[in-house]
């Protein structure tokens, strides 16, 4: 019942370059997602879930539905990719069509006005002929009925995540493949190659550009074909070492690389930071984005506040306002509104900070003057003084309110942040100078002078949970807060008060003129866990906070202190006008690290956020032309004065991940920033540039005087998870003891594959491969196979309930999803064409007519024994062990009854075992009812009332 899979390895250095299509999405109608080809001890999810980035090019062998030159082909983005053994031939088109090129190549229109360019990708003085190869398999294939001619037609054609034409140069391969839905390539440079070799040469551009970025553009009737700036590195001793890398236009239309020097017997990567999307938005006039939050899907909630009349919406609760706040959500691709609103009245309304809870509802809060700002069930229900803050909560559908209330006093009274715990109790922090402002069990009950303010609501948003007054005699602003598991807030912002109160203080005194604190409140927030101030001797002001899971606070903000404390710093000495980043130690009477962050001119941070590994992520804004770039996207200051950064630390903070700029030629700010589960860091502000880059964008212009923006950025060398599911139905659900499936990116090295045939030592499983491991519930999973894209794994015996999977790398990166187990997921391992695979008694192909790893396959016949084969049939009798294929001496049967019905008939179940010699692979023997007569039935199974999904089994006497 063993396959064999092709496993291919490269002991090779990589040298990656990456092309990005800009051009409009597309896609194509003849293709279909069903089950491919597996083994069984090696499953393949049946479908991909619908998380952003998880439905990737794919790349067809020509098996006649293409001209006879064509060995692959691959659609997305608008493009069609055919592949020869000469070149590759890119066809972007301006709209989505259903058809196929005539011809190779061909440039008029195929149908109406649809318009198309040919680009036509060479590699000068390549080796020829090269061997063409399909690797990762995907879950899907394509079907081609064209004409009325079947013999023209092309079913079950398969599908696979990337090609590799071996041998271009000597010691050279080309690897393509889909991220993002863009087509990228790595060079696969061998130890002692040289890849001076490599040259590409392109035809059909009206023009080939090296930007001052270092990427190379090629501009087409329809767009433009973008190569971006290499950036290479060795590892070293665990630690990425930098090599100097550009291309170099050695001829009209021709591109090289040059490299600095390097270790020949190293690998060499090549792995910019990606710009998966970036959009404008916005109207006829200024309109700015302050805040940003990401949902567990990938899609982005902004709040700010717009001047346009025509602001962009879709299913509004609000569809026309003026100076009001507005609230958008993005799909996960960011390429359309999932809604988008305007919220306010009549007198000018902000919003400065969102959250977003588990179920899709966004949380905003800023300051109105509006006496019709729209409430529902409010704690506060009129404007109390000239300026109110407001907390809203928007419907997961964004055309409601599930709640909206003023809070306020007599005086004028704002909000700049927002957190949300599980429970759905919302943090709001801002400032206020009235003494009437609303209070409720504080830890400072009185005001002081013009004081920061911390409030949490009920989660129905109608009563205060707490409300406290935080400050000294002077002023104090809240800007930036958060929450922990446990329900304690952690508050920063700028004390100007000597006599800001202070708690189990890393910093004591206040030093002045102006200095951050760091406030953890205890959750019934009238206590002080810590309070700390955090400063030098000038200007200083923190601005943003984050939390992790061990309750380390993450502080950002902008410094001019020469003697701003610093600890294992990435930066020990002040610049100019600097970003500071910080993180205290739980306690708060610590620094874990301190670092400054900027260049010769002025950087201000104002977003923080912060991943499960501990990784912080700052956006700001920056006019300095040497600010700390890493791995970046925009490698160059593009002036106006101020260009939007983003930063990623390493979790000891004295190293940077990467570093960027983001902007264009007109003033660029960067207000906001989350981050995903995979990594990808979420940014928002807003931009007077008319050329901020955009990728994929929903707006693609700037419509006014500022504009919005919203960028998402990735590391394409991340660990990430896309999906996990059952690997035979492709079921989200997963059970005790069963085969799933993992999907996601950079799960290994490109190129790579490796399977536990020799890594199963007396029956025992093995919970590792090449380093990479997974836990499901907190327990050690089986690692069958791995690949960049896929995982397999059988499951330890998993509690029923939320169970979360996580993925280490070898290089210590994890990444993390939750799903959910269930006692019973039962599903049989199917066919490419949706038959489950089963055997006769003698173990023989029992399908359709035909052949199989070169053995004939026979229908099953009526009054039959047949063993169905599949996985997720719960617990057996006696219990199975895990982590150890089965034992020939011992018989595990299914301890719950299993039904099969076959058409209408119930067939008689002989019993349910776990297979001798396989770990968790279940044989269902059943008879084929003697009533059926020859065709194709629908075959279910049940155990436990869990149903498997649909198949059909052919019948033939």
């Amino acid at each position: 019942m063993n396959a064999a899979r092709a496993c291919y390895r490269f002991p090779v250095a990589i040298l990656f370059a990456a092309l990005a299509i800009h051009s409009p999405a597309g896609t194509h109608a003849g293709q279909t997602r069903r089950s491919a080809e597996r083994p069984l001890n090696q499953p393949v999810r049946a479908n991909l879930g619908r998380d952003y980035g998880n439905l990737p090019l794919a790349f067809e062998p020509n098996l006649g539905q293409a001209d006879g030159r064509v060995r692959f082909l691959a659609r997305g983005g608008g493009m069609t990719a055919f592949f020869t053994d000469t070149e590759t031939v890119m066809v972007l088109s301006r709209s989505r069509h259903a058809g196929e090129p005539a011809g190779l190549g061909r440039e008029e229109a195929l149908a109406g006005d649809v318009e198309q360019a040919v680009v036509r990708m060479k590699l000068e003085n390549a080796s020829r002929p090269r061997l063409a190869t399909g690797f990762e398999k995907l879950p899907g294939i394509s079907n081609y009925f064209i004409g009325n001619d079947p013999a023209k037609w092309r079913t079950n054609v398969p599908q696979y995540g990337r090609i590799q034409y071996q041998g271009v140069y000597p010691g050279i391969d080309v690897v393509w493949y889909g991220n993002q839905r863009r087509l990228e390539y790595d060079f696969v440079v061998a130890p002692g190659a040289d890849p001076r070799q490599i040259q590409v040469a392109y035809e059909g551009a009206e023009s080939l550009k090296l930007e001052a970025n270092g990427d190379v553009a090629l501009r087409t009737a329809l767009g433009e074909v973008r190569q971006q700036k290499p950036r290479v590195y060795q590892v070293v001793g665990g630690k990425q070492v930098e090599v100097g890398a550009r291309y170099a236009v050695v001829a009209r239309n021709r591109v090289s690389f040059e490299l600095a020097r390097y270790d020949r017997k190293r690998e060499l990567r090549i792995d910019p930071v990606v710009l998966v999307y970036s959009t404008y938005l916005g109207g006829i006039n200024n309109d700015a984005a302050n805040g940003i939050a990401v949902d567990a899907a990938g899609s982005a909630y902004i709040a700010g506040y717009a001047f346009s009349l025509d602001f962009p919406t879709q299913s509004p609760y609000q569809a026309q306002g003026y100076f009001n706040a507005f609230v958008t959500k993005l799909t996960p691709a960011g390429d359309a509104l999932a809604y988008s609103t305007y919220l306010g009245g009549s007198n000018g309304d902000e919003a400065y900070g969102i959250a977003v809870d588990a179920a899709g509802s966004a949380y905003v809060t800023g300051g109105t003057g509006s006496t019709n700002f729209p409430t529902q069930s409010p704690f506060q229900a009129t404007l109390q003084g000239g300026h109110d803050v407001f907390v809203t909560k928007l419907t997961p559908a964004g055309n409601a309110l599930a709640y909206s209330t003023y809070l306020g006093g007599s005086a004028d009274d704002y909000a700049y942040a927002i957190a949300v715990d599980t429970a759905g109790s919302a943090y709001v922090t801002g400032e206020t100078p009235s003494t009437d402002f609303p209070t409720q069990s504080p830890y400072q009950g009185f005001l002081a002078g013009v004081n920061a303010f911390v409030t949490k609501l009920t989660p129905a948003g109608d009563a205060l949970a707490y409300s406290t007054f935080l400050g000294g005699t002077f002023e104090d602003f809240g800007y930036g807060i958060a929450v922990d598991a446990a329900g304690s807030a952690y508050v920063t912002g700028m004390a100007m008060s000597n006599d800001f109160p202070t708690q189990s203080a890393y910093q004591a005194q206040f030093n002045g003129p102006r200095a951050p604190f760091v406030t953890k409140l205890t959750p019934a927030g009238n206590a002080l866990a810590y309070s700390t101030f955090l400063g030098g001797g000038a200007y200083d002001q923190g601005h943003a906070i984050a939390v992790d899971a061990a309750g380390s606070a993450y502080v950002t903000g902008y410094t001019s202190s020469a003697n701003f404390p610093t600890q294992s710093p990435y930066l020990a000495a002040l610049q100019g006008i600097d970003v500071f980043v910080t993180k205290l130690t739980p306690a708060g009477n610590a620094l874990a690290y301190s670092t400054y962050l900027g260049g010769s001119g002025d950087d201000y941070a104002f977003g923080i956020a912060v991943d499960a590994a501990g990784s912080a992520y700052v956006t700001g804004y920056t006019n300095s032309s040497n600010f700390p770039a890493l791995s970046p996207y925009q490698t160059t200051y593009q002036g106006g004065p101020y260009d939007v950064f983003v930063t990623k630390l390493t979790p000891a903070g004295n190293a940077l991940a990467y570093s960027t700029y983001l902007g264009g030629s007109g003033n660029d700010y960067g207000n906001g920033i989350a981050v995903d589960a995979a990594g990808s860091a979420y940014v928002t502000g807003y931009t007077g540039s008319n050329n901020f880059p955009t990728q994929s964008p929903y707006q693609a212009s700037r419509a006014g005087g500022f504009d919005a923006f919203v960028a998402k950025l990735s590391e394409p060398g991340a660990l990430s998870i896309s999906g996990v599911s059952n690997a035979a139905s492709g079921l989200a659900a997963i059970a005790p003891n069963a085969w799933v499936s993992i999907y996601g990116s950079n799960c290994m090295a490109a190129g790579f594959s490796d399977d536990w045939s020799k890594s199963i030592s007396n029956g025992n499983l093995p919970t590792s491969l090449d380093g990479v491991s997974v836990s499901v519930g907190g327990m050690p999973a089986y690692v069958s196979y791995i690949s960049p894209g896929q995982i397999n794994i059988l499951t330890p015996n998993v509690a029923a309930g939320s169970a979360p999977v996580t993925v280490t790398a070898p290089n210590g990166s994890t990444a993390q999803v939750t799903v959910t187990s269930q006692q019973f997921s039962p599903a049989f391992f199917p066919w490419p064409n949706g038959q489950p695979v089963a055997t006769h008694l003698d173990y023989s192909w029992a399908a359709k007519n035909g052949t199989f790893a070169g053995a004939a396959t026979v229908p099953a016949k009526p009054g039959e024994y047949i063993i169905l084969w599949g996985t997720g049939f719960g617990p057996t009798t006696p219990a199975a062990p895990t982590g150890v294929t089965v034992p020939a001496t011992t018989t595990y049967n299914a301890a719950n009854a299993v039904s099969v019905t076959i058409g209408s008939a119930t067939a008689s179940v002989y019993g349910t075992a776990l297979a001798s010699g396989f770990a968790g692979l279940y044989q269902v023997v059943a008879m084929v009812p003697s009533t059926l007569s020859n065709g194709d039935y629908p075959l279910v199974a049940t155990v436990g009332g869990v149903a498997t999904a649909t198949t059909t089994l052919t019948v033939h006497n």
